[in-house]
């Protein structure tokens, strides 16, 4: 459903089962519940399609989906992953080699934290949080690594009907009213009215203005490839709820 409430009304979802070779067990799994998740979203209004493809090596077999599917002619722009909360170093590596690929060829990324006790809440409240852009606040075409998260935490606002607060903690207190005309101007240029701004002075704990901004139901921050997952899983922790990071792929364009 969260997927749904992401895609919804415009996007579509490719759907890609990944199974051992020879594993016939594995694969009638996947054989038996795609078709009815593909169909459960065509039911929501999200147009789906999936398919099922053999390899030994998870990560292998998805960077070699991807590649294939960024040559098709309505080729996806966003890939959906999951970020687990118990760090593994060899699984956090995988997840790496996925995310760095996706930059390389063009493909955004949004990697989805479920929170284990709030999960999504009441689905009503977005916090997205922009990163301190001292001392230049001037608004660019190029939002710089934050159209695909500006964009997708609207499309969240909209589809649950909720609200959404833009945040940003600035590390120097003569900052804040630069950061919130910034945040105004953007509101104002994207065409997301409703919205409301806080801005907060960073101490050296990022725990301190987590904790004194409003809550939310899910939280949204910016995605770097070389980003730290142990950091990420912090946040999760320290919002009290679930977060998304989200990556541009360099197609998406808030301003447009």
């Amino acid at each position: 459903s969260f997927i749904r409430d992401v895609t919804y009304p415009t996007g579509s979802v490719k759907i890609l089962g990944v199974t051992r070779p020879d594993d016939l067990s594995d694969r009638a799994r996947f054989l038996s519940r795609l078709p009815p998740l593909m169909t459960g979203f065509r039911e929501e209004g999200v147009f789906a399609t999936w398919t099922v493809t053999e390899a030994e090596d998870f990560t292998e077999s998805v960077l070699s989906g991807m590649e294939t599917l960024s040559g098709v002619f309505f080729r996806p722009n966003i890939l959906f992953l999951n970020l687990p909360l118990q760090g593994n170093q060899e699984r956090d590596q995988a997840l790496r080699s996925i995310i760095e690929k996706a930059f390389k060829i063009r493909i955004g990324v949004l990697l989805f934290a479920d929170h284990p006790k709030a999960r999504l809440g009441r689905r009503l409240n977005v916090n997205l949080w922009v990163e301190d852009r001292s001392p230049d606040w001037e608004l660019k075409m190029d939002l710089g690594n934050m159209d695909l998260a500006l964009l997708t935490a609207f499309t969240l606002k909209q589809n649950w009907g909720g609200s959404l607060d833009l945040i940003s903690a600035v590390g120097e207190k003569d900052q804040e009213d630069n950061a919130r005309e910034f945040l105004e101007l953007l509101l104002e240029s994207s065409r997301m009215p409703g919205a409301d701004i806080f801005v907060t002075h960073r101490s050296d704990q990022i725990d301190k203005p987590v904790e004194k901004m409003p809550q939310a139901d899910l939280n949204v921050f910016s995605l770097t490839p070389e980003a730290d997952f142990e950091s990420l899983r912090k946040l999760i922790d320290q919002t009290g709820a679930s977060c998304l990071f989200a990556m541009d792929s360099g197609e998406e364009n808030a301003l447009v």
